[in-house]
Parts: C-alpha cells; sequence; structure tokens
C-alpha cells in the first residue's frame, strides 16, 4: 500500500510482516526536531494501527527502540530525520540478525542468551564485613571497566556486526582484549 505524498511530506517506507514481510510507504509530515522514532510513531497512530515496534524512555537511556534507519542500526529516539533522510525518504526495518517477530519488534532472546553465557558479571571475593577495595578513578583498570558498564543492552552492535555503538562503547576493542587475554593464560597454562 502507497499513500499518495504531499510535497512537505516523508517518503517513509517501513518493513511490514515477519521475516518474509516486505516494505510498505507511508507519507509522513515533515516536523522540526523531528526524530525516527516521531515518524513510527506517527504511522502506527495514525495510519497504521496494527504496526508493532518497540520502545520505551524515548530519551536514549533503555535502547529499545532501536531499529535500522537507511541501512544503519541507531536508537530511533535519538536519531533526527534531518540527519538521515536522504531526499525526503526513509527506510526503517528491524535490526539485523535477530528473528523479527512482527514488523519493527524483534525477538532479543537470542542476544540476551549470549549475552548470558559470556558470562560477563562480576563476582567479588569481599563481603560486607571487608574494607572497601580502594580504586584511583583514572587507573587504567577503572578507565577499562568504565566503557563495560555503559552498556545497556541495546543490541545495536549485535545487529551491526560490532560497528558502532549509541554509547561509544568499543565492542571490537573488547574482545581483542578478551582474545589476548585468553591465548596468554592458554600459554601459561591456566585454560
Amino acid at each position: 500500500m502507497t499513500n499518495a505524498l504531499k510535497s512537505d511530506a516523508l517518503e517513509v517506507s517501513v518493513w511490514r510482516g515477519g521475516a518474509h514481510g516486505r516494505f510498505v510507504t507511508y507519507p509522513v509530515p515533515r516536523q522540526d526536531s523531528q526524530t525516527v522514532l516521531d515518524v513510527v510513531t506517527y504511522i502506527q497512530r495514525r495510519l497504521e494501527p496494527s504496526l508493532s515496534y518497540r520502545f520505551s524512555c524515548r530519551v536514549g537511556m533503555c535502547g529499545s527502540c532501536a531499529m535500522t534507519v537507511n541501512g544503519i542500526a541507531r536508537w530511533t529516539c535519538r536519531t533526527h530525520v534531518s540527519k538521515v533522510a536522504e531526499d525526503g525518504r526513509l527506510e526503517i526495518a528491524p535490526l539485523s540478525n535477530l528473528p523479527v517477530i512482527k514488523d519493527l519488534a524483534t525477538d532479543m532472546r537470542e542476544f540476551f542468551d549470549k549475552w548470558a553465557r559470556a558470562k560477563g558479571q562480576f563476582h567479588g571475593t569481599r563481603t560486607r564485613h571487608d574494607d572497601f577495595e580502594k580504586v584511583e578513578p583514572a587507573s587504567p583498570a577503572r578507565v577499562a571497566a568504565n566503557a563495560g558498564i555503559e552498556c545497556i543492552g541495546c543490541g545495536v552492535c549485535y545487529a551491526s556486526c560490532s560497528e558502532r555503538c549509541p554509547k561509544q562503547i568499543e565492542p571490537t576493542a573488547g574482545i581483542a582484549g578478551l582474545k589476548l587475554r585468553s591465548a596468554r593464560a592458554a600459554m601459561r597454562g591456566e585454560i
């Protein structure tokens, strides 16, 4: 279904259906400071009530609104249309590398299951009766830890093969560091 397009409107192609769905084009009025999430919400509220997508905070804190916009995984709440619309057109799809539930909503279980299997949790050795560990804020160990604790689990890196992170975390650098540590531990016979 393609709706007639006004000259001051965006032409927005949105993925509809499951894995074997198709793009459907909708006209959406342009607005000042409009985000891609605003566009998707307009379509769902005014043009296509059955459109499925995910969002929560609308301010870039939760990452649940991550979608593929013009081929790039992004948080739609922080992506301004004026920066990504190409000749007044947008293409919005579900995140890549994840099963599509319906339309723009993906099944995140695979992502979170792999995250859990990686066992990236902290397991302390001290009890509440011990003194606090003193860690200098500028120490290399603390700087390395800072990057990891900023991850909010939005899945953008997973959908992008680790190319980008909205929080500027460098997953590929972390993976390279883990490979190096694993190789050293193997050489020492620790694993």
